[in-house]
């Protein structure tokens, strides 16, 4: 019985079947430039979409009620897009 187990680790053949890391082809290589862009679009693009619909409904409320304070909600809105979108930049200025 310790023959076969001995004659199992010493045989070169049966070790080349073995796959490494670099042949399994679930294993997928980090690429810093994609995760960089998914990072960079989801931090712009979610917060951009989300202003975007608060002021398309200030300005739709203003345009149809002005009298009634949505110009205050279109302002503020307005104010923190574009406060967001610099916060933004200012955080990644240093980004390769």
């Amino acid at each position: 019985m310790g023959e076969a187990v001995l004659s199992f680790e010493n045989n070169e053949n049966l070790k080349s079947v073995v796959p490494t890391a670099k042949d399994d082809p679930r294993v997928v290589s980090h690429d810093p430039d994609l995760s960089q862009f998914m990072s960079f679009s989801r931090t712009l693009l979610v917060p951009m979409f989300i202003w975007k619909v608060s002021m398309l409904y200030f300005g739709l409320n203003y345009s149809m009620y002005p009298g009634e304070g949505y110009g205050y909600g279109l302002v503020a809105t307005i104010f923190a897009s574009l406060s967001g979108f610099a916060y933004f930049l200012w955080r990644n200025r240093k980004a390769q």
